[in-house]
C-alpha cells in the first residue's frame, strides 16, 4: 500500500517535491536484493506476481522522481548521505547472517537496509519542516505495513513457534523510527479541508491519465475515504 501511494504521489507533478528520491533508491535496492530468489525458487504464482509488483513499483517511482518529473524534485533538501547507511549495513550483513552464501547475505542486507531506508525521507521532512499531506499518508502506510509485520511475527511465534531474529530485530528498529511520526500524524495530521483540497488536486491529475475504474486504484480509494467530508463532496463532482 505504501508503495502504491508513493507511485500515485509522484504521478502528480505538484506533489513530487515532498518525496525523497534517495529513500526510493534504497527501497528499490531492498527489493532487488531480496527477490533474487525469483530466479532460483518458485513458491507460488501469487508470490512471484507480488514480488514483481514490488520491484516494478519501486523502479517506476525512482524513474518518475529522477526522470519524468525531475524538474519538480526537491534535490536541494534531499541531501542525506547514503554511504552512512550503506557501509554499516553491508558490514553487518557479512557479520550477522544465517548462512555465508551470496543469496543469504544479500537477503540479510535487504532486511537490514529496509529498517533504515526511510531515514532520508524523515531527514528531508525534518530539514524542510513540512510535508505534503499525501506524503504523510505514504509514510503512515509504510509504518503501518511494518507494524503489521510485527503483529504477524507475534502470531506466528504463538501458533508455529517460528522466530526470525534478524527480521524481528530489524522490524522493531524500523518501527521505532516511525513512532515519532505516528504521534505527529495522529495529533497534527491536518484538517479535513486541507485533505479535501489535496484529493481534488490528485483526481484532477489522474483525469489526465484516463478514468479510474472501481477496484483498479486501491490507494485512491483509501485516500478518498480519508478525505470524505462535505467540503470534498462540494469540490469534486
Amino acid at each position: 500500500m505504501g508503495l502504491e501511494v508513493c507511485v500515485l504521489t509522484v504521478s502528480c507533478p505538484p506533489l513530487t517535491t515532498g518525496i525523497s528520491g534517495k529513500s526510493q533508491i534504497l527501497f528499490a535496492l531492498v527489493f532487488t536484493t531480496r527477490y533474487l530468489d525469483l530466479f532460483t525458487n518458485f513458491i507460488s504464482v501469487y508470490n512471484t506476481v507480488m514480488k514483481l509488483v514490488f520491484l516494478l513499483c519501486a523502479y517506476v517511482t525512482v524513474y518518475m522522481i529522477y526522470g519524468k518529473f525531475r524538474k519538480t524534485f526537491d534535490s536541494e533538501n534531499d541531501t542525506f548521505r547514503l554511504e552512512f547507511l550503506l557501509v554499516p549495513v553491508i558490514g553487518l550483513s557479512f557479520l550477522e547472517n544465517y548462512s555465508f552464501t551470496p543469496l543469504e547475505i544479500l537477503w540479510t542486507f535487504s532486511i537490514y537496509l529496509e529498517s533504515v531506508a526511510i531515514l532520508p525521507q524523515l531527514f528531508m521532512i525534518s530539514k524542510t519542516g513540512e510535508a505534503e499531506t499525501i506524503t504523510t499518508h505514504y509514510l503512515f502506510f509504510l509504518g503501518l505495513y511494518r507494524a503489521l509485520y510485527l503483529a504477524n511475527w507475534i502470531r506466528r511465534y504463538q501458533t508455529e513457534n517460528f522466530y526470525d531474529q534478524i527480521a524481528v530485530v530489524s522490524g522493531v528498529v524500523q518501527t521505532i523510527f516511525y513512532c515519532d511520526f505516528f504521534y505527529l500524524y495522529v495529533t497534527k495530521g491536518g484538517c479535513w479541508e486541507t485533505r479535501a483540497v489535496l484529493l481534488a488536486s490528485v483526481i484532477q491529475n489522474l483525469r489526465g491519465y484516463g478514468s479510474v475504474s472501481r477496484g483498479k486504484s486501491l490507494p485512491l480509494m483509501v485516500l478518498i475515504l480519508m478525505g470524505r467530508h462535505k467540503y470534498f463532496q462540494e469540490m469534486v463532482p
